[in-house]
Parts: structure tokens; sequence; C-alpha cells
């Protein structure tokens, strides 16, 4: 029987060496090369997705979904040996394609380049429409001067010749110049992933033994910060919308009257009841008008998934800015949160789960991202590391490897929530 390591995140960071908190190391994740500023970038290769083929085959997603980005993809293969064969594979037959089409330099093409890639070409933020550096440049908006527009023709035209691929008798539009150039951009991006996945996936030979699908995840570990994590963003929006729609001269004061909310709703209903309450304080810096870090344990978790239908209504009174409409964002929360119980049930099964199990689980776990992620519009903003995982595919991969992480957990506790299933 192979061996297998139990550890909160932090243990797996600390022996393999790669990895760490979200937001703070640069590559936080010791599954894939996911980079700290783009934590919900969608997937490159939805074609060559697994888990979204066998959703295809079983109905429960149509290829129209994912043609009309109705459907957003973010997995992200765990780097295993096996993989990292057939990213060389992949990347030599990229590398050759690149270099028959230019003589040169992936780096000095990046070095070189005026203009960025979006985050994802498949999914472009708003932002990168809007962004005249990006390559994503809207150029069909009305209010584009005419200095703006040449000032973009000029970087295409400079990046093209970058690459040695500018022919000025060609005599194209300006769009035309766009389309080629993001044609090849989007390879180089693909050679830029596989080349990052490759270079993660490089352990040291002092971690040779201690293989990434050993490195099981502690799902009692998940639940936890996970839990603290949609919490801390419903309190930090509380806050920020509780200030704007206060009074003239009242905002610090509506904000404070706000957390006492907060506190009376946690003491008397959350933890405890009006004739019993817990006696609980949010972590609250009062000069500086924000929630510090918050702490639960496993029970306390429990108590706050069941209760998060009213601390959803109390800390979304008012209107975002994010341009959703408050009773669709309270409406998404709750359909997210149903979605994330629904997952997380399959993690506290103690017996092996069948292939149809834990593609059920990894499904459900898609459908809370496209809610939570893509619809909340919370995306960097509302990923933690053990989020990361789930989203991404690798909780589904530890399942289908191990058939259950609730035999590997490090305490015995249960999540299931029925009021939410």
């Amino acid at each position: 029987m192979p061996l297998t390591y139990i550890f909160i995140c932090k243990g797996h960071w600390k022996i393999l060496g790669v990895g760490g908190a979200v937001k703070v190391r640069k590559a936080p994740c010791h599954c894939c090369s996911i980079s700290t500023d783009n934590l919900s970038r969608a997937s490159h290769c939805i074609d060559d997705c697994a888990w979204c083929k066998d959703y295809i085959c079983k109905g429960w997603i149509k290829e129209e979904d994912v043609a009309n980005k109705n459907w957003v993809c973010y997995h992200h293969p765990i780097i295993t040996e096996e993989l990292k064969i057939k990213l060389s594979t992949d990347l030599k037959e990229l590398e050759a394609e690149w270099k028959a089409g230019m003589d040169i330099e992936l780096t000095n093409v990046q070095k070189n380049s005026k203009l960025r890639s979006p985050i994802n070409f498949m999914y472009p933020t708003p932002g990168e429409f809007q962004d005249s550096t990006n390559i994503c440049y809207d150029l069909n908006k009305d209010h584009i001067s005419s200095q703006e527009k040449a000032s973009f023709t000029m970087d295409l035209i400079a990046d093209l010749q970058v690459r040695k691929m500018f022919e000025a008798e060609e005599e194209l539009s300006i769009l035309d110049l766009q389309k080629k150039l993001a044609k090849l951009m989007k390879h180089e991006a693909k050679l830029i992933e596989i080349q990052r996945d490759i270079t993660h996936g490089e352990l040291s030979t002092e971690n040779a033994a201690y293989v990434i699908m050993s490195a099981v995840p502690c799902s009692l570990h998940a639940s936890q910060r996970n839990t603290i994590k949609f919490v801390s963003l419903l309190l930090a929006s509380g806050v920020a919308r509780a200030r704007k729609f206060a009074p003239a001269g009242q905002d610090a004061k509506a904000a404070d009257n706000f957390i006492s909310t907060v506190d009376k709703l946690m003491a008397t209903v959350v933890f405890g009841s009006i004739r019993k309450p817990h006696h609980w304080k949010t972590p609250y810096d009062k000069q500086k008008k924000i929630v510090t870090a918050l702490s639960f344990s496993g029970e306390q978790c429990v108590s706050v998934m069941k209760n998060m239908p009213k601390l959803i209504e109390l800390c979304l009174q008012h209107t975002g800015d994010r341009g959703i409409d408050l009773e669709d964002e309270r409406r998404l929360w709750n359909e997210a949160m149903i979605l994330y119980n629904k997952a997380i049930t399959y993690l506290e099964i103690k017996t092996d789960l069948t292939r149809l199990e834990v593609l059920e689980f990894q499904f459900a776990t898609d459908q809370f991202a496209q809610i939570f992620v893509y619809k909340l519009k919370l995306n960097n903003e509302g990923i933690n590391n053990y989020l990361h995982n789930f989203i991404t595919g690798h909780f589904g991969e530890y399942l289908h490897h191990h058939g259950s992480l609730a035999r590997h957990n490090q305490e015995v506790s249960v999540y299931c929530l029925p009021w939410l299933v």
C-alpha cells in the first residue's frame, strides 16, 4: 500500500518546498502552476478537459454551453510525473510549430512586446476589453479617439515586427492586424503555460518519495477555512455597504453599528440563543473599520453554515459595486452555498466513492464555481487555497486516486448540513 501524507496545506508546502498562502506567494499551489495574480484563471485547454467531456457525455452540460461561454472550465490538472511526460511531448510539438513560423526566441518576444495577453483568451475580462495595452482591446467602442486607435495600431505593428510577422505590402486593416497578433499570442500563451507546468512539477531529489498524489489534503480543515472565507467576504462587504449608504458624516458609526448587529446575530442565533447567548465578539479594528482574521472551531463552522442565509441577508442589505441586482446577489449567494454543501458532503463519505460519485462531487463544485467566481464576479477575491483546490479539480483527482478523503482526515467531525441539500 502506498504511503500517504495527511496535513493541512501548510504541511505539504513545507515538505514539497512549493506552494504557499494565496495573495502572499507568487505560486501558491503545490499541485499546479497557477499564480497568485490569476487564481480564478479559466482553463486554456477546455477541449482536452476530461471532467467537462464527461459532463457533456452525461448530458449535464451541452457543447453549445461551452461554445457560448455559458460554462467556464476552471480545471487545472495536478502536475504528476505522467503528466510531465505528456507536457514535455506537447511542448516539443508547440516549439517546433513556433520555430517553423518565426526564427526568434520566445523570451525575446515576451521582453520586447508592447501589448499584453489576457489572463485567459477564452474569457477576457471587461477590464481587458477596456485596456489599450491589452491585445483584447475593444476597437468597436464609440468613444475611442483617432489618436488612441493610431497608438494601438502602432503597437500592433511593433509587436508583429518583433515576431518578424509584419509585411507592409499585406495592407491589413487594424482589426485584421489585431486578429493576426492575437492568434500568435494565444500560441505563445499555451507554450508559456506548459513550460510553467513542467517547471512547477520539477521536485528535488530529496522530495522524490513525497509524490504529489500522496499529499492527501485534510477535507475538514478545507471546510473550516472555506467557511471562514465565506464569512470574511460577507462581513467585509457588509461593512463597506454600511459605510457607503450611511448619511453624510455617519459612515464610521454605521460600520460600528453593523458589526454590533453581527455580534448580536452570532451570539443569539448562530452560536447561542436569546435565553442563552454565546460570548461572541467579531474581530474588528474600530480605527481602520475592517474585520480582521476570523477563527471558528469545527462545530462553529457547522453552526455558521447552517445559518448562512441569515448572514447573507444581514450583510447584503444594499446594492454592491459589482453591478449585480441586490435580490439576484442574495439569490446567487444562497445557491452557491447550497451547491458548495452538496459537494462537501461527498468528502465526508468514509467508503470508496464510485467514479460516478466522484464526477457528481466535481460537477457540484463546478456549478458552485460558475456562480461564486463567475456570476457573483468575486474572481480572485473569492479564492483561497482550498477553494482553488476545489474548483480546479485537485480534490476530485485525489478522490479518484484514493477513493475517500474522510478516512485520511486528522480528526472526526461531521460537516453534512441537511438543510442545504
